[in-house]
């Protein structure tokens, strides 16, 4: 299980909804939830060569 699908498993055990995706995009896999309070909120896990690129 991915970093995302782990995310995305425990938003919505805790009453977030997944409003878009997953998809893939040039950054990475992404999706958008929406909170309980209203929030919505994009997240990303980049792509490998991007995560070394900005982070290392």
């Amino acid at each position: 299980m991915s970093d995302l699908e782990e995310t995305q498993r425990l938003l919505t055990a805790h009453g977030a909804e997944i409003t878009f995706g997953p998809a893939k995009g040039p950054t990475g896999s992404y999706f958008f939830a929406r909170h309980r309070d209203g929030a919505e909120v994009e997240y990303v896990q980049w792509t490998s060569e991007l995560e070394n690129r900005i982070l290392t």
